[in-house]
């Protein structure tokens, strides 16, 4: 989907003091996983944007093991880049915020993302016992009748 022009509903752009600018967008087509995108910017030039990384939607939620009873959303993100000595300003703008709202309060399994069934490694399982007929030639005589017959007893 190289063509198509992604619509952006939210934007945090943190400018540091060297002029660097870490920008943070949601876009309308966000998935769980890749809720936040960062890109990096040099001073004011567009064609200096550059994609980072991709973040899912609990980024930002300290401590992470409580973060599902949190509100994810841009602002937890602009108070982490605040609290940082080399960023100078700090904006967030919400270019649609029905949509912004419907993102943020939508339930994960909603926005896509997938759940894991725990299943055991195949080859640590037990092998099964295969029950397969075995056909013994009629002429096939047992060794334990072949040592009786030799040694006289049978």
């Amino acid at each position: 989907m190289q063509g198509s022009k992604k619509v952006v509903i939210a934007r945090l752009t943190a400018i540091r003091a060297v002029g660097v600018r870490t920008i943070i967008e949601i876009h309308e087509d966000a998935t769980f996983s890749s809720f936040f995108n960062f890109y990096s910017q040099d001073g004011m030039r567009y064609s200096t944007k550059k994609l980072i990384r991709f973040a899912n939607r609990n980024e930002g939620l300290a401590p992470w093991h409580r973060a599902y009873r949190m509100t994810p959303g841009l602002d937890v993100l602009a108070k982490r880049f605040e609290a940082m000595p080399q960023f100078a300003k700090v904006t967030i703008r919400i270019l649609k915020r029905r949509a912004y709202l419907n993102l943020l309060e939508a339930a994960p399994d909603v926005l896509g993302i997938v759940k894991v069934n725990c299943q055991p490694d195949p080859r640590l399982m037990p092998k099964p016992v295969l029950r397969y007929p075995v056909r013994i030639p009629e002429g096939y005589t047992t060794i334990s009748k072949r040592v009786s017959i030799l040694t006289g007893r049978g």
